[in-house]
């Protein structure tokens, strides 16, 4: 096996605009500049701008975020900036949140297109449900299913196929379990994160032609210090180490796949 190496990504900075608040109205607008753009497990893209706007009203909750940067590229080699639209709501004692999610990559129609090969689109919709513990036991579960014309890919770039002109629809299901604590002031965050069956999240088999039928996705550890908050600033230092193991046994191990290590620097007004 090759040398881990770990690459150090730093985070250049996170503007927010601070978050206003009215009782049970809420309106907060930022953005994020990220060395590396890593999510459940996948490597999306390196420096890119991350802006964001969400607002909150009676539990409900609407969300806008985009990421634009060095990647990911599309078949040309281009850039294809990515917009998430969320609608949410969260019970009212905060142990409970339902989602929709609709992930929009702009090198294709809005929705997706359709699963024949001729008209294939990357877009995605997804339903999610998060559950959290009590103030004493701060453990969150997590399960998101994707739907939609872009649930067809393995992790590794491959089409699973229904048939010799159609892709499959694979309803690519994510879990996570994480638990957040803290430790002299450090925030610590614990998590584990899998996918039960072939999915966008897995890997595919060159050597039998077969997609991987499960697969852990996100083994991480994230810790957040704020070591500068007044009324008009808050200025913070977060470092991620994680390991993505949905191709142990088939690939090597290489930054930006399955592994990695992550520094950063934000502030908040």
């Amino acid at each position: 096996m090759k040398k881990i190496v770990l690459f150090i990504a730093v985070l250049l900075s996170a503007l927010s605009v601070k978050a206003y608040d009215w009782g049970n109205v809420s309106l907060s607008v930022g953005t994020e500049i990220v060395t590396d753009y890593n999510w459940r497990g996948q490597h999306l893209g390196g420096l890119s701008v991350q802006p964001y706007v969400d607002f909150g009203f009676y539990g409900f909750n609407l969300g806008a975020w985009a990421s634009v940067g060095s990647g990911p590229y599309d078949d040309f080699n281009q850039l294809v900036p990515e917009l998430d639209l969320s609608f949410s709501y969260t019970s009212p004692d905060g142990h409970f949140t339902l989602g929709l999610t609709h992930y929009y990559y702009f090198d294709g129609p809005f929705f997706g297109g359709s699963y024949e090969l001729d008209n294939l689109g990357s877009s995605q919709s997804e339903i999610s449900v998060s559950v959290f513990g009590h103030d004493e036991y701060p453990l969150e579960f997590g399960f998101a299913m994707m739907f939609g014309a872009g649930d067809y890919w393995s992790a590794n770039g491959h089409l699973v196929m229904e048939s010799e002109t159609k892709a499959k629809k694979l309803f690519s299901t994510y879990i996570y379990l994480k638990y957040t604590f803290e430790v002299d002031d450090v925030e610590i965050i614990p998590e584990i994160g899998l996918s039960p069956a072939p999915s966008m999240y897995t890997y595919y088999d060159e050597s039998t032609n077969k997609h991987v039928g499960f697969a852990m996705n996100n083994i991480s550890c994230t810790c957040n210090y704020t070591f500068l908050e007044t009324d008009y600033v808050t200025m913070y230092t977060t470092a991620n180490v994680y390991f993505n193991l949905f191709d142990v046994g088939y690939e090597q191990f290489d930054y930006g796949k399955n592994c990695g290590v992550g520094l950063g620097l934000g502030i908040e007004f």
